[in-house]
């Protein structure tokens, strides 16, 4: 997107912001390219059109101005309250993720198909085999499937990785814990059901050797 388009593209109210910031047009450009990639180095190159060593430094030391600082934050708290996404939101899209069931997607077992082969049995014309059959894609939760591909020999699905997103939940347990103290109260109720499955053993406690550790 060029600078011109993202100008006209921009929000009333981001406008304002950035109008009422006290910075310099290319400093308003650079929050506005960080708030969208968080990538500080990218969003000066961008916002000054520099090589890439330029870039590297310039990004750090803009962030470091209080200013700068300032502004890219309400940046983004304006664009998460456009998302309607908090915290509790992602946490349970991971709760999805780490306990996603296979036969959401697909059922599969033995089942009668009509014999075909030259050798079938005409007094018992079915044979059973071993059938797997996805379900329409308008009984699944798509957001779940990381791949689906097909090829001459069959349909393959892939979904994201379980043990990824409970150690992410386990990392957040550990951090809202440490946050409010070992018997803190907890106040939403996802990361309540979090702990709760925790004390419940869902989670397997592993040692340190495990991709997953509590």
């Amino acid at each position: 997107m060029t600078e011109e388009e993202t100008w006209a593209e921009l929000p009333e109210e981001e406008a304002e912001l950035l109008n009422a910031s006290g910075l310099t047009h290319r400093q308003q450009l650079f929050c506005l390219y960080y708030a969208r990639s968080f990538n500080a180095s990218k969003a000066y190159r961008m916002a000054y059109d520099c090589g890439k060593k330029t870039a590297g430094s310039g990004g750090c030391r803009l962030l470091a101005n209080p200013r700068v600082g300032e502004t890219v934050e309400k940046l983004k708290r304006l664009r998460m309250g456009r998302t309607l996404l908090t915290m509790p939101d992602v946490v349970r899209r991971y709760m999805d993720i780490a306990f996603a069931d296979i036969t959401d997607f697909l059922t599969f077992g033995p089942e009668e198909v009509p014999d075909r082969g030259k050798d079938a049995d005409p007094e018992h014309p079915y044979k059973v085999v071993d059938a797997v059959h996805l379900k329409p894609w308008d009984q699944v939760d798509g957001q779940l499937i990381a791949e689906v591909a097909q090829s001459s020999s069959g349909v393959r699905l892939k979904l994201f990785d379980p043990m990824k997103a409970l150690q992410w939940l386990a990392d957040y347990l550990r951090e809202e814990e440490a946050a409010r103290g070992e018997d803190g109260a907890v106040d939403d109720p996802i990361t309540r059901s979090l702990k709760e499955a925790m004390a419940g053993g869902v989670f397997p406690k592993t040692d340190g050797d495990s991709p997953l550790s509590l």
